[in-house]
């Protein structure tokens, strides 16, 4: 999901939101919420418009490789800087190449250390330039966002992980959901061992001001709709920000009982409080509702 400023050339009204599509999308479609006269939330992963409508989306999972809800691909979103790259796995993946381009920060771990793989050397292939990995920031511990951790630890020399200091609360209910059903969900490369071995080598439990070959980032502890351990992560000079699953088409994960309509609320006001940012968020094309929102084509 991206938020985008009416300072990017956005008018109100529908016409409004299909711009948001044409300049952050697939000019093809997008999925869109308008929040004020300032902002307008796009959904980027719910492919509910165009090819695919009335098809169950689940199918095009196997039980060996788990879910995928696009067509690999690689989209330079904020240029030279973000890079989105989906189809790989369950989850979609970012990478923030730094100011200095010494240094490249993974936005979340992914759910596999195969699929965390492929994705990297993808990019890696995509831009030879690209700058070792030092820096991993996790905006929640959840199955699809560290379960790729195994895969970055072993890189040499190994990046730092860095997210809240609550993780383990988090990881308590990670270990309540059934193995056999994440399996079935994410694949038989999956592992729920590599979940629970996530352990952050910097933890946050209050806003923290990080500066990584110098690009400044704003790390900014939230609860939000799905897990009590959610982190913001905010880039103010490039008005970038990265929101994690903190807004869900429903409250907590399918596997385990969690979420608060309250820390949704919350986040809400806490991301609206930040003015003029682009949001990035991990809601992927799996975390799509059954029941469709309203859409604008391009």
């Amino acid at each position: 999901m991206l938020i985008t400023p009416l300072a990017h050339g956005l008018q109100d009204g529908p016409q409004a939101l299909s711009l948001v599509g044409e300049n952050v999308l697939e000019p093809r479609r997008a999925v869109v919420v308008e929040l004020s006269a300032h902002e307008a939330v796009v959904f980027e992963g719910l492919q509910t418009c165009g090819e695919g409508v009335g098809r169950d989306p689940w199918q095009r999972g196997q039980a060996t490789a788990g879910h995928t809800m696009s067509p690999r691909g690689i989209r330079e979103v904020v240029p030279g800087t973000v890079y989105l790259l989906s189809g790989f796995e369950f989850t979609e993946y970012y990478f923030v190449v730094s100011a200095d381009r010494r240094e490249l920060i993974a936005i979340d771990a992914g759910t596999r250390s195969d699929t965390a793989r492929a994705a990297h050397e993808a990019l890696r292939a995509r831009v030879p330039s690209l700058p070792p990995l030092t820096t991993v920031l996790v905006t929640h511990a959840h199955w699809d966002h560290v379960g790729g951790q195994r895969y970055f630890r072993s890189l040499n020399p190994s990046p730092r992980l860095i997210g809240r200091a609550n993780y383990k609360d988090e990881l308590a209910h990670d270990a309540m959901a059934n193995p056999a059903t994440l399996q079935r969900f994410f694949g038989e490369q999956f592992h729920l061992a590599d979940v629970l071995s996530y352990r952050p080598d910097v933890v946050i439990d209050r806003p923290t001001e990080l500066i990584v070959g110098g690009t400044r980032f704003e790390l900014l502890p939230t609860r939000g709709g799905e897990t009590d351990d959610a982190l913001l992560i905010h880039m103010p000079e490039q008005g970038v920000l990265f929101v994690g699953d903190i807004l869900m088409p429903y409250l907590g994960a399918p596997f385990v009982e969690e979420g608060s309509v309250d820390g949704l609320l919350a986040a809400i006001d806490q991301v609206h409080a930040l003015t003029r940012a682009i949001c990035f968020t991990a809601m992927n094309r799996s975390h799509a509702s059954s029941r469709r929102p309203p859409c604008w084509t391009t």
